[in-house]
C-alpha cells in the first residue's frame, strides 16, 4: 500500500484534538469518516418523492449488492475494489442513499441497468483511521462531508484539512450544508450574562395600547387579541410608518424648534435630516404554541386585500421552512383560509422546477433552507428564487434559528432573494450566543447590522460592550433597546387569560433497573471513572475533554434505556469476556498495582462507539427479546391511561406521544407496542415528507391509532400534535428547551384536554447527572454568571459521585 498520498491528507491524532486520552484509549471509538459517491448500475428503485433512497449494502468481494423498499428487493450493483478492501480489513459500516433520478417518482422505478449515483457514508474505529484514508487514496476514492448522517456519533475525515487553532466540524454541521473551515462547536450559551439577555427577550411584549387591524375575510379563524396586536406591528412594520407610530423603531423622530424632522438611530445616535429607510420587516418572537405561523398567514391575507397594494406590487410571499414542516404549514394554511381564498404551491423537491414558470401567480409559495441553499450554490443566476422579476413580496424564515451561522451557506443563501419585506419566525432568538440574533438582524436588514459590515458593527456597538466590565451597562440597555426595535415576543404566561390551555400534569417515574442491568450499568460504570478521572485532572476542560466526558455519559445513558442491548459489539464483547472471569469484574481496584491490572482496551472509544446493527424493528436479529425495566415501565403506563379507550365510544380516545431522542430505542420500543398489539405510527430524523403527512394524518384521524412513536429533534419543529394528551419523555435530555418544544407540540392552542407529561428516570444513575444538569441551565435565566461557576463546579463533582 502506497503511504506517500495517505501522509499527505492524513492529520495525526493530535492534531484531530484527541489529545486527552493516551493512545492505549483509542481502539474502539466509533466515527463517521465522511462520504464517497459512486456510479452504481440499478434497474429499480423504492417508491417514494424524496430526492435519495436509503438502501442496504451488501459487499460480496469487489461487488456491492444495493437493496432497498418494504418488501426489501434488489436495488443494483455497484463495483469498487476499494470499498471491497475497505470491507475486508477494517472494521466499517456502510450507509447509503441512491440519488432518484430526476425525472421519476412516486412509484417504484425500473431503470434498466442505469447509472445512478449513490452516496456511502462509511463509520469505523477511529484507530483504523490512517488505514481507511490509505486504502480510500490508493483507489482514488476521496471523502467528502456526508450530507445525511449519524449526529451522535463523532466525525473525523482523515482527507479534511483542519486549519491550525480550528477543529473538525460536527456532523449536523456538515448535514446541513453550513461546514467551514473554523466551525464552532454549539454549547450552552456561553455569555458571561446569560440572564440578562434571555430577560430581554422576555419583557418585548409590545405596547398597552395599538391600532388594532381588522381581520381579512379570507380567514375563517378568529384571532386572539395578542395575534392582533402582531398583525397591527406587522402592518405598521410593512407601511414603513415613522410619526405616529405605535411600536418602537429604530430611529427616534423629534421635531426642532425651527419645524424640521430630526431622525436619530436608537443604537448609534446619528442623525438625519431626512427619512431613513424604515425597518420593512422584523422577528416575531412569540413562545412556541402560540400560532405565530397564523400571525403571519393573517398578514398575508391582509397584504393581499390592501387597496394601497399596486397591481404592479409582487403579490407572492415566499416561506423558508425546515422539511420536516411542510405538511405543517399545508395543514395550516387548509385550516385558517376559507376554501379558494389562497394560492400555495410547494417548491421543493426533484420536480419542483416544473412549477418555476407559473411560480409567481401563487399567493403562499413554501420552499426549504436546503432547497434554497442548493438552488443558490448551483443556479441562482437562473433560479426563479433569486431572478424573481420584482421580487417577492415577502420573505418568512420560519425556525429562522436554522440561519444563526453567518459563515454557512444557508444564511447566504437566504439573504440574498430580493423582497419588500422581510420576516424572522423563531421561539428561541438566541440558541448559544447573542451573535445568533445578529444573524436574524442581518436578514431582515437592520442597519447597521446588515452586509459585509455587519458583523463588525454589531460586535462595536452590542457584542462588545455587553463584555466590557465598564461598558457592560450601556451594552445591556443599547441591546434592550434593539430587541424592542425589532421584536415581539410574549411568552404563554403574557397571555394565558386569552389561551385559556387546559393544564398540565408533571409525573417522574422513578425506574429500578433489573439485576442484569444494574450488572451491565455498574461494570462500565467503573471502567468510565478511570476515563472520567484522567479528564478531571485538568483545571480547566476544553471543548475536545467535554465531548469526550458527553459521549461516556453517553454510553451510560444507553444501558439505563435498554441494558445491553443498545450497546457496541465491541462493548458487549469486552463485557462477556470480563464476565467470565472468576474475578468480580466491578470490584473497585484499591491500589495502584491493581489499576495497572485494569482489562486492557478501557477506552474512550469503547464509550463513544454505537450499535452497528442496523436500525428497524426487526433488523436487530434478536431471538426471545426481553424489553427493559424502563420500556416495562413505558408500556405499563401507556396500557394504563388507555384502559377506557375500547369501552369509551362518545368521546375521542386518549392517545400518546413517545419520545427518545435515539432511534434505535424507537425500534425496541416499536417492538414492544408490537407484542402487546398497541397500534401506532412513527416520525424520526429519517421519515421523508410524504410519510410524515401520512402518519400524522393517520394518528390524527384513526380512531384506534393511539400512539406516536418519535424522535425528540424530529418533531421539535412545525408538528401539532393536540390530538394527543399524554406526553412520555423517555430519558431526560440535556437541554431543557428540547424538552418543553417536544410538549408544546402537546400543549398548545387546539388542546381541550389536560396534559399528563411523564418522564423516566433509572435511580441511583447518570441520569441523576442529566436532570442536574438541566435545572442548572434552567437556573441560568434567573442568576447571575458568578453563581452559574458556581454550579458547574458542583455538577463536575455531582458526576464524580455518581462514577465512584
Amino acid at each position: 500500500m502506497s503511504t506517500s498520498r495517505a501522509d499527505c491528507h492524513s492529520n495525526s491524532l493530535y492534531r484531530r484534538g484527541f489529545t486527552t486520552i493516551s493512545d492505549q484509549f483509542q481502539p474502539f471509538l466509533h466515527v463517521c469518516f465522511g462520504m464517497v459517491i459512486l456510479q452504481a448500475s440499478c434497474h429499480s428503485l423504492p417508491k417514494g418523492s424524496d430526492d435519495s433512497i436509503p438502501v442496504d449494502v451488501h459487499v460480496g468481494g469487489d461487488l456491492l449488492k444495493l437493496s432497498g423498499g418494504s418488501p426489501k428487493h434488489n436495488v443494483g450493483l455497484l463495483h469498487s475494489e476499494a470499498l471491497g478492501k475497505l470491507a475486508r480489513d477494517c472494521k466499517v459500516t456502510l450507509s447509503a442513499r441512491c440519488e432518484r433520478p430526476k425525472e421519476e417518482k412516486g412509484l417504484r422505478v425500473t431503470l434498466g441497468y442505469k447509472d445512478t449515483a449513490v452516496k456511502i457514508v462509511i463509520y469505523g474505529l477511529l484507530s483504523e483511521i490512517d488505514l481507511v484514508n490509505g486504502i480510500l487514496s490508493d483507489g482514488d476514492l476521496f471523502l467528502q462531508h456526508p450530507t445525511q448522517g449519524d449526529a451522535s456519533v463523532p466525525y473525523q475525515n482523515p482527507q479534511f484539512l483542519v486549519a491550525p487553532g480550528g477543529e473538525m466540524p460536527l456532523i449536523e454541521e456538515v448535514n446541513a450544508g453550513n461546514v467551514s473551515q473554523q466551525a464552532e462547536l454549539d454549547q450552552v450559551l456561553d455569555e458571561p450574562w446569560p440572564s440578562e439577555v434571555f430577560q430581554a427577550f422576555d419583557n418585548v411584549d409590545g405596547p398597552v395600547t395599538f391600532a388594532a387591524v381588522e381581520q381579512s375575510p379570507r380567514l375563517q379563524t378568529k384571532l386572539k387579541e395578542y395575534q392582533i396586536k402582531a398583525l397591527s406591528m406587522m402592518t405598521e412594520r410593512e407601511r414603513g410608518v415613522f410619526e405616529g407610530a405605535h411600536f418602537p423603531l429604530l430611529w427616534e423622530v423629534s421635531r426642532a424648534p425651527a419645524g424640521n424632522v430630526e431622525y436619530r438611530h436608537i443604537i448609534t445616535r446619528m442623525t438625519s435630516d431626512v427619512p431613513p429607510q424604515p425597518l420593512l420587516g422584523g422577528i416575531l418572537a412569540d413562545a412556541m404554541g402560540l400560532g405565530k405561523t397564523l400571525s403571519v398567514l393573517a398578514l398575508i391575507a391582509w397584504y393581499l386585500d390592501s387597496p394601497s397594494r399596486g397591481s404592479f406590487s409582487p403579490r407572492t410571499t415566499l416561506v423558508i421552512t425546515t422539511t420536516s414542516t411542510i405538511p405543517g404549514w399545508e395543514q395550516q394554511i387548509s385550516k385558517h383560509f376559507r376554501p379558494g381564498q389562497i394560492r400555495t404551491a410547494v417548491f421543493h423537491g426533484p420536480t419542483r422546477h416544473k412549477l418555476a414558470s407559473n411560480l409567481t401567480s401563487n399567493d403562499i409559495v413554501l420552499t426549504t433552507y436546503e432547497t434554497l441553499r442548493s438552488e443558490w450554490s448551483a443556479s441562482r443566476l437562473n433560479s426563479i428564487l433569486y431572478q424573481n422579476h420584482g421580487g417577492w413580496a415577502r420573505i418568512v424564515l420560519d425556525e429562522a434559528h436554522h440561519i444563526r451561522n453567518r459563515s454557512s451557506q444557508i444564511f447566504q443563501a437566504t439573504c440574498d432573494p430580493r423582497a419588500r419585506n422581510r420576516w424572522c419566525l423563531t421561539g428561541t432568538p438566541i440558541h448559544n450566543t447573542v451573535d445568533d440574533y445578529a444573524a436574524l438582524l442581518a436578514f431582515i436588514k437592520v442597519f447597521p447590522f446588515t452586509g459585509s459590515s455587519g458583523k463588525l458593527a454589531f460586535a462595536h456597538w452590542i457584542d462588545y460592550p455587553l463584555r466590557s466590565h465598564d461598558k457592560h451597562e450601556i451594552g445591556i440597555r443599547r441591546l434592550r433597546k434593539l430587541i424592542a426595535a425589532t421584536c415581539l415576543r410574549r411568552t404563554k404566561d403574557h397571555v394565558q387569560d386569552q389561551l385559556q390551555l387546559p393544564s398540565r400534569i408533571e409525573k417522574v417515574h422513578h425506574i429500578d433497573l433489573s439485576h442484569e442491568e444494574r450488572k451491565v450499568y455498574d461494570f462500565f460504570k467503573f471502567r468510565a471513572s478511570f476515563l472520567v478521572g484522567k479528564l478531571g485532572q485538568k483545571s480547566q476542560m476544553d471543548k475536545t475533554s467535554w465531548k469526550t466526558m458527553l459521549s461516556i455519559i453517553g454510553f451510560l445513558r444507553s444501558i439505563c434505556n435498554h441494558g445491553r442491548q443498545l450497546l457496541p459489539q465491541t462493548a458487549l464483547e469486552m463485557y462477556d469476556k470480563q464476565n467470565t472471569l472468576t474475578v468480580d469484574p466491578v470490584s473497585k481496584p484499591t491500589t495502584p498495582s491493581e489499576v495497572s491490572l485494569s482489562p486492557p482496551g478501557i477506552s474512550i472509544d469503547l464509550f463513544t462507539s454505537s450499535p452497528e446493527s442496523p436500525t428497524g424493528c426487526y433488523k436487530w436479529g434478536w431471538v426471545g427479546y426481553q424489553p427493559s425495566s424502563k420500556i416495562n415501565a413505558l408500556i405499563g403506563n401507556i396500557k394504563s391511561e388507555q384502559l377506557g379507550n375500547k369501552s369509551t365510544s362518545d368521546e375521542f380516545p386518549i392517545k400518546s406521544v413517545i419520545f427518545s431522542v435515539w432511534t434505535k430505542m424507537l425500534d425496541l420500543i416499536e417492538i414492544a407496542l408490537r407484542e402487546n398489539d398497541i397500534s401506532f405510527q412513527r416520525i424520526d430524523g429519517k421519515a421523508s415528507v410524504g410519510h410524515r403527512s401520512l402518519a400524522l394524518k393517520r394518528f390524527n384521524e384513526d380512531l384506534t391509532c393511539t400512539v406516536m412513536l418519535a424522535s425528540i429533534g424530529a418533531v421539535a419543529e412545525g408538528v401539532d400534535l393536540t390530538i394527543a394528551s399524554s406526553v412520555h419523555l423517555v430519558e431526560p435530555q440535556w437541554n431543557p428547551m428540547v424538552e418543553a418544544q417536544a410538549v408544546d407540540r402537546v400543549h398548545r392552542i387546539g388542546q381541550y384536554r389536560n396534559v399528563t407529561i411523564t418522564r423516566y428516570f433509572v435511580t441511583e444513575s447518570i441520569e441523576n447527572y442529566v436532570k442536574d444538569i438541566q435545572e442548572s441551565k434552567l437556573r441560568l435565566v434567573q442568576q447571575s454568571f458568578g453563581d452559574a461557576n458556581s454550579d458547574q463546579e458542583k455538577l463536575k463533582e455531582k458526576l464524580s459521585l455518581l462514577l465512584a
